[in-house]
């Protein structure tokens, strides 16, 4: 009965020790991707903006369904942003956005509507999933 209970305590260590292993490499790619992701960007940016961090999350969103065992996540993420600017999206985006900038700062009684600006803005400007779907998705 003892040996059976150190065979359970000892699995139950070994199934913890690899999730612990699997998530550790899971937060390492992730900050490997933020890093390629940063470089990518600052070369197209100039300096962190609404545009800039809009650009990310719009693109972000794109190279996550186009992503696979042969497509590597900065060469999805940078053909998102071929798409992104090729399609007039980043220059519609861009357009939009400005709008947002005479919002006052966010501890005034307007951050709210801000906050639904912007993400009607974001979701408008969404890159297509499919070659069928339209280029801009509209809500």
């Amino acid at each position: 009965m003892e040996e059976e209970q150190r065979g359970r305590q000892q699995r139950l260590f070994e199934e913890r020790f690899e999730v612990f292993f699997e998530r550790r490499k899971e937060r390492e790619r992730f900050y490997q991707h933020v890093d390629q992701v940063a470089k990518f960007m600052s070369t197209e940016f100039d300096k962190p903006s609404l545009t800039f961090f809009a650009a990310i999350l719009i693109c972000l969103e794109n190279s996550y369904w186009n992503q696979s065992n042969t497509v590597t996540f900065i060469d999805s993420f940078q053909e998102a942003f071929k798409l992104y600017t090729q399609t007039g999206v980043r220059e519609n985006a861009e357009t939009s956005l400005k709008l947002l900038e005479d919002y006052p700062p966010q501890y005034s009684s307007t951050f709210e509507p801000f906050q639904s600006a912007l993400i009607k803005t974001l979701l408008q400007h969404r890159l297509s999933h499919s070659e069928n779907a339209d280029t801009q998705n509209t809500y």
